[in-house]
This record gives C-alpha cells, sequence and structure tokens, in this order.
C-alpha cells in the first residue's frame, strides 16, 4: 500500500487538531424581550413601558431582543456582562445607581443576554418609548433651578435632580408627561392641587400625565436624588 506524502499527512493532522476560528451560533434562540424572565413590565400607558429588570449575582438571562426605542436607567452598584447573539461576551462593566443613557433600538436591534456579576443584585429600568414624535412644535424644557438636563433625544429629556432635605422643587404643566425615578433618599410628590401625594423612594418610580403641575418635596433629613424623564 502506497503511503501518503509526508507532508500532506501533517497537514490533514495539523487540520483535525486545530480549534475552530468562527463563533458559531448558540443552540438556544432569542426570544422578546417581554418573554425573558427576569424583565417585568411594570407599567405601561400610550407613552412609555417601563421593564423592570432585576436578579441575583451569578444568573444571565435568556438571549433576547430590543426593537423599540428606550431609556436605560441604572439603579444598582454591580458588574455586568453583556453578550451578543453570535459573538464573544463583552468587557466587563461596572454600574452605578442615576446612570441613563438613550438607547435607539428603533435604528438598531440589538439581541443580547446579560449575566450579573455582584456583588450584588442588578437592578435596571428598561423604558420603552411607545409614543410617535409629537406633531405639534415641542414644549420647552421644564424651567427649574433644581433640574440638570442630562441629554435631550426626540422623544424625551433626561433631567438628574437633587432636593437637600427641607427643600422641594416644581415642574410647571406642560403638554409633556413625566416619570420621576427615585435613585437615593425619598421624596413626596403631587400633581396638581387637588391630587394626592404619593412617596418615590429609591429604585421606585411614578408617572405623570400632560398638564400635571408636578411639586417634589424632601421631607427628610438627608438630600435625596432622583430622575426626572420628560416625555414629548
Amino acid at each position: 500500500m502506497k503511503l501518503p506524502h509526508p507532508r500532506l499527512g501533517f497537514l490533514l493532522v495539523a487540520a483535525l487538531a486545530s480549534p475552530a476560528i468562527t463563533f458559531s451560533q448558540p443552540a438556544e434562540k432569542p426570544v422578546p424581550v417581554l418573554a425573558e424572565p427576569n424583565h417585568k413590565v411594570a407599567l405601561e400607558n400610550a407613552w412609555l413601558r417601563v421593564i423592570d429588570v432585576h436578579f441575583p449575582p451569578g444568573q444571565t438571562t435568556l438571549y433576547h431582543v430590543h426593537t423599540i426605542p428606550s431609556v436605560v436607567v441604572e439603579l444598582s452598584d454591580a458588574t455586568i456582562v453583556s453578550q451578543e447573539w453570535g459573538a464573544a461576551p463583552g468587557a466587563p462593566r461596572a454600574t452605578k445607581p442615576g446612570e441613563s443613557r438613550y438607547a435607539p433600538y428603533d435604528e438598531k436591534p440589538l439581541t443580547h443576554r446579560v449575566t450579573n456579576r455582584g456583588p450584588g443584585l442588578f437592578h435596571v429600568l428598561d423604558i420603552e418609548l411607545l409614543r410617535s414624535p409629537a406633531v405639534a412644535a415641542t414644549p420647552p424644557p421644564a424651567a427649574s433651578a433644581n433640574l440638570k438636563l442630562e441629554w435631550e433625544q426626540k422623544l424625551a429629556r433626561l433631567y438628574e435632580l437633587t432636593v437637600a432635605a427641607g427643600k422641594s422643587t416644581e415642574v410647571e404643566a406642560s403638554g409633556c408627561a413625566h416619570l420621576l425615578i427615585g435613585v437615593s433618599g425619598t421624596v413626596q410628590t403631587s400633581a396638581g392641587a387637588s391630587a394626592a401625594g404619593r412617596e418615590v423612594r429609591a429604585g421606585e418610580y411614578a408617572f405623570f400625565p400632560p398638564q400635571s403641575g408636578l411639586r417634589i418635596d424632601n421631607r427628610n433629613s438627608g438630600s435625596a436624588a432622583c430622575i426626572l424623564l420628560e416625555l414629548k
């Protein structure tokens, strides 16, 4: 029997021993974000859908798909790793309460899964913006000395708000709806002269429809930090 050429045999062995150089697709199929078990719809109306996401260290979500323009607000100190479908895991990223970003998933959908590396619970709000841009002229930004405009996009503005102990701030009524999100401390809110107030603690939120004159009070001994999302 004629033996193969030594060079050919070496190439065959090397090919069999070499690892694959492409990243294969996982067997798991992505699900819509609303079908991912850690993503819970906490509030939904004509303006927005608040998806409350929280899970413990060591846990990984299913692969899921984001397709609606969203505002992402971090509410915990954690380290997470995001892995996009068909790609290697990304670099670990630290999250801090009050961090926010606008995610144009309508222009660039995202399919990924997220792992919580700790040290504690990972808590984030994925706020889907459901309303189309207003046809009429957009109301101007809310006017208040305590509001710091962090960013503005076509559907929303986001403000950071710090209320010192014993102080308050007011947001005038307009054609914009608002979502107030507690980052630290506790505030008391009311909308309109006859509306009953409610407390908003860290990690909680309250929605106010258009034409609601919003008042935010801090009746406690320490300062409170909030995020105010203004929906155009």
